[in-house]
């Protein structure tokens, strides 16, 4: 069913979003408005990082040494800032590589609009098989 709904999203939330007024942004987030995307980005995702996390703090509990296990922290804790920091460097960049791109994005909402809504025709088929 939310692949359904995500399909028609895809094809019809631009048609409709035309319709829609720009919300208004009044302020940039700045530091602390990049410090609460992050919180909230890892409260969401804690149970997809507590494996790894433990792995490490295991390994480095097992070699015995404090400093082996500070590094492994640190080295996971860049690993997954990484990506927010490389979007935040080059989110110009990107901004105008998308800009130039316009048109092939409303191709693109097509063709993902129509594959998830034959995901969502197989799964309906497929669970009235069973």
């Amino acid at each position: 069913m939310f692949a359904l709904v995500a399909g028609l999203a895809a094809l019809f939330g631009p048609v409709v979003r035309r319709y829609l007024p720009d919300p208004e942004i009044r302020k940039r987030g700045g530091v602390v408005g990049a410090f609460m995307y992050d919180f909230v980005y890892s409260v969401a995702t804690v149970t997809t990082s507590a494996g790894p996390l433990l792995l490490l703090l295991t390994i480095a509990a097992a070699v015995g040494n404090p400093l082996y296990g500070a590094v492994l922290s640190l080295s996971y804790a860049v690993g997954r800032g990484m990506p927010f920091l490389l979007l935040g460097l080059f989110a110009g960049t990107v901004g105008a590589w998308l800009a130039r791109i316009g048109r092939a994005r409303r191709v693109a909402e097509i063709v993902s609009g129509v594959a998830m809504i034959a995901l969502a025709v197989y799964f309906i088929q497929l669970a009235q098989t069973l």
